[in-house]
């Protein structure tokens, strides 16, 4: 399992998701990754955005 620590890695996977109509089981099949991540950087992502 790769360990995403970048900004930019999570951003770019975080925006694939939105902009494509690609799962959520898929796209964490596709980088290896566990759905409770992905959910946790969205969640980090949105209230970033939010605080703006």
């Amino acid at each position: 399992m790769k360990n995403y620590n970048t900004s930019e890695e999570k951003f770019d996977i975080i925006m694939e998701s939105i902009n494509t109509n690609i799962t959520v089981v898929d796209l964490c099949r596709k980088y290896g990754m566990v759905s409770s991540a992905y959910y946790r950087w969205k969640e980090q992502f949105f209230a970033g955005a939010k605080a703006l």
